[in-house]
């Protein structure tokens, strides 16, 4: 019989960021840099294996931009950070965009994913540095239909989500990617179910 034996979370402060098993010969290559300054996601949605009951935790900032500045240092240029949530600290967010922001390069590309109605000023004012082709965004909007975001137990601001992706679209040079499903509950293909 199948048996699951429940471990604690370990503690992020414990783990060995994964910075060294990138060779020379990767970061050579130009391939991506899969980094992640956070585990865990705060929202509860359905349709999504991020939503398993674990909280968010952070690995600690000072090793992890450490260990950034290193992968940088040796030739990394395409980093893409899989946080789920990665602008849900301001100052988390923030000082990882400054990072960066000072070790601007040619060549230099960042992907982020961000909560779609949560972009405050501090967050905004950094993305507008940016010069065109270094910042990809991946906003997770999934619906608009407050019923069908009521099914999928998501949260979401419309309005700041509308807002947000307004200027980021007329205010920044940044790359949006915004992510819309299709098939939740309670729409069709053409539009929602009544």
């Amino acid at each position: 019989a199948a048996r699951v034996i429940a471990a604690p979370l370990p503690d992020l402060s414990c783990v060995a960021l994964p910075e060294p098993e990138y060779t020379d010969q990767d970061l050579a290559r130009g391939r991506l840099v899969y980094v992640e300054a956070s585990r865990g996601c705060p929202y509860r949605c359905a349709f999504c294996l991020s939503s398993l009951p674990d909280p968010v935790r952070a690995f600690p900032l000072d090793p992890f931009l450490a260990a950034l500045d290193r992968l940088l240092a040796r030739g990394a240029r395409h980093v893409r950070f899989v946080d789920r949530t990665f602008n849900l600290s301001t100052r988390t967010c923030a000082a990882i965009l400054d990072f960066f922001l000072a070790r601007l390069r040619p060549g230099l590309h960042l992907h982020f994913e961000l909560i779609p109605d949560r972009l405050p000023p501090a967050v905004r004012e950094r993305l507008q540095a940016f010069p065109p082709d270094t910042v990809q965004l991946e906003v997770g909007i999934q619906t608009f239909t407050p019923d069908v975001n009521a099914r999928v137990s998501r949260r979401q601001d419309d309005a700041k989500a509308v807002d947000n992706l307004t200027f980021l679209r007329d205010e920044t040079q940044v790359h949006v990617h915004a992510d819309l499903l299709f098939g939740l509950p309670g729409e069709t293909r053409r539009g929602r179910r009544g």
